[in-house]
């Protein structure tokens, strides 16, 4: 291997005799051995390492393979990108001297039969920031092999595997302990020998003309075009082929950055050997706040936990044999939110009990089949159980699984903004009612509109669908109606397409009747879609009681009122100024089938405001009204009482 011998970098320099003892004596004795790597986020590991790792390997002073799996896809990209001795390295497929992989592809593989680790290897697992879904199983599965190592070991089988854990002081000490139950693990310091490159706060009308610049210079762009903060960087090194965009020459990552991800863009910017510019499009104080939940547990633990808990069962091969707390990972399990995550995964017929093991589960066809859509195409859970409803047949006809493939996708999309309430009064002075909103619909769904938001904006996107801005044989040819506006048409035809990519993947195509939004959904279509809507949203049920008690803490509007979330039991604060529910429409249907009166909504967002202490509050949007004797079907399908306030509902 004719490479320049590179120097070893700063940062771990003065662990430089530690790993070369650590690889030498793995190659000469039958022995696994281990060292936890802890540094800063931005420590020169990486590249530099792996290239130094790989150089002994070929020369006979390593275990003969190296295996280095990183976080994402954009992080292996980064890798590969820079100059080193990846590219002589022939084919990434863990039979040559180095393979590298990302989390998710491994697991992948994994699943295939394609990964082979074998007994004489130096494995690399970057475990610096906060664990993702794929992260977290990815870290459970490299544990199980190295389990089938020691046990090849324990059996006199000739093993030689070095284990590099390449962590940082950011990042909780729970995956040394975690890996550390395993086996024996060295933990070694690393100090930064470089100074942060701190982003330049930039406003998105700052985007364009920086953005300009850069292409002029023949530059590339790294950001998220997705995220609520916007980092991103620019310099010449990064061409990933698989995310790049030859129309706009922007590398895209294709969901929402996190924390740990911004820092990780960062360390790239770090390393790269041209000047860097590097921006974010938030405060300061806002980027030290995020992504920091109670003990840092990242994101895998918090609104990814339940695709998590399926993932892994999957993962286990699905055999009911393990007990799921027992499974290993990076973060071993809160028990308290892992079987409530389990009890609901229950509720919703994803997974059932071993009856022999207590305690172990089984994945039930409408858990693999929810795992498999969430894994493979990325979608949230409520989007993957609506779509799997869409394509389920006789429940729903070519209609309502049009209506609500709809609804998936305008969830996707991100429904904030969809529609605007640009005035209050009309011309006479009197307020604007429901039926201006009504207006804004297609006449399929007009008659729900009063039910909230989903009904609303679907039945608007359905309206406008085919509208183009001066054409005027479109069949809607204005987006205002009273004091409401309707969304751009750019961001109709994004979902529109995201509906054709949603019809796709559930094998179904346009309804038979092109002139179906011509006339009112029957009670039944209604009845089924609303059965798919609580089903998808059961883990964010409101409940409103009948004395609208009144709350507006740290100054929110007067119009304000107070509900309980029927799964944690928090109070929630729902401001009614911004929701299109008709609550005494609501209020009116509750009193009749309610104990005492009442009414269920289901809601889109849920946020969390003010600071540490008695300030804080939650408050929740974009509300869908529900009839509350759809709840009883959770007990009568598992048994189970979900939430418990249906006991309330009157036959």
């Amino acid at each position: 291997m004719n490479q320049p011998n590179q120097p070893v970098p700063r940062g771990w320099l003065q662990q430089q005799r530690a790993i070369e003892k650590l690889l030498l004596s793995t190659k000469e004795r039958s022995l696994i051995s281990a060292l936890y790597l802890d540094g800063p986020p931005t420590s020169e590991f990486s590249t530099s390492l792996v290239d130094y790792v790989v150089r002994r390997a070929y020369n006979g002073l390593a275990p003969r393979r190296v295996v280095y799996i990183m976080g994402t896809e954009l992080d292996m990209e980064c890798a590969a990108s820079r100059p080193s001795v990846f590219a002589p390295m022939g084919l990434n497929d863990y039979e040559n001297i180095l393979t590298i992989k990302a989390a998710k592809e491994f697991c992948n593989e994994y699943e295939q039969g394609k990964v082979i680790m074998g007994s004489d290897l130096v494995l690399m697992i970057d475990v610096r920031m906060s664990a993702t879904v794929a992260e977290e199983v990815m870290f459970g599965l490299a544990l199980e092999q190295l389990q089938q190592a020691l046990r090849l070991k324990q059996n006199g089988t000739e093993v030689h595997v070095a284990v590099l854990l390449l962590g940082s002081s950011w990042f909780s000490p729970r995956t040394f302990n975690s890996f550390a139950k395993l086996m024996q693990v060295t933990r070694r310091s690393i100090h930064e020998t470089h100074p942060p490159i701190n982003p330049t706060f930039a406003t998105t009308a700052d985007l364009n003309p920086i953005v300009g610049e850069a292409l002029k210079k023949g530059q590339r762009l790294i950001f998220s075009q997705g995220a609520s903060w916007n980092p991103f960087s620019v310099y010449d090194e990064v061409d990933p082929q698989s995310l790049f965009s030859t129309s706009t020459d922007v590398v895209q990552a294709q969901r929402l950055l996190t924390r740990c991800e911004f820092d990780n863009v960062q360390a790239w910017a770090q390393k790269a050997t041209t000047s860097v510019q590097f921006f974010a499009s938030c405060e300061p104080q806002t980027l030290e706040q995020l992504n920091f939940g109670d003990e840092v547990l990242g994101p895998a633990w918090s609104k990814d936990l339940t695709t998590l808990v399926l993932r892994t069962i999957h993962m286990m091969g699905d055999n009911g044999n393990k007990i799921l707390k027992h499974f290993p990972m990076r973060i071993p399990a809160n028990h308290v939110g892992w079987a409530d995550r389990c009890r609901r995964l229950s509720v919703l017929g994803c997974l059932r009990g071993n009856p022999d093991i207590q305690g172990a589960y089984l994945l039930t066809d409408r858990g693999k089949q929810m795992s498999h859509l969430m894994w493979t195409r990325d979608l949230d859970w409520e989007v993957a159980w609506l779509l799997m409803s869409a394509s389920q047949r006789p429940q729903f006809d070519d209609t309502s699984a049009y209506v609500l493939v709809c609804m998936a996708a305008i969830i996707a999309s991100g429904p904030r903004s969809f529609v605007a309430k640009i005035g209050s009064l009309k011309d006479d002075g009197s307020p604007y009612t429901v039926d201006d909103l009504q207006k804004l619909s297609s006449p399929c769904l007009r008659h729900c509109v009063r039910d909230g938001m989903l009904w609303l904006y679907t039945g608007i996107f359905l309206q406008y669908e085919d509208f183009v801005p001066g054409d005027t044989k479109s069949t809607a040819n204005t987006s205002q109606v009273g004091a409401y506006a309707v969304i751009s048409h750019s961001r109709r035809l994004g979902i529109i397409q995201l509906v054709n990519k949603f019809l796709k993947i559930c094998g179904l195509g346009q309804p038979a009747n092109e002139y179906f939004t011509e006339n009112p959904l029957t009670s039944q279509q209604v009845a089924s879609i609303q059965s798919a809507l609580m089903w998808a949203f059961l883990h964010r049920i409101a409940y409103f009681d009948n004395e609208a008690r009144g709350s507006a803490p740290g100054g929110l509007p007067q119009d304000t009122i107070l509900a309980r979330d029927l799964v944690s039991l928090h109070d929630i604060h729902v401001n009614q100024e911004r929701e299109f529910l008709d609550v005494e429409s609501c209020r009116a249907h509750g009193n009749r089938t309610m104990l005492g009166g009442g009414f269920f909504a289901i809601y889109h967002q849920l946020e969390l405001y003010g600071d540490d202490g008695d300030d804080q509050y939650y408050a929740v949007s974009g509300l869908t009204w529900l009839p509350a004797t759809l709840f009883k079907a959770a007990e009568r399908e598992c048994g189970i009482l979900w939430p418990e306030m249906v006991m309330h509902i009157l036959d």
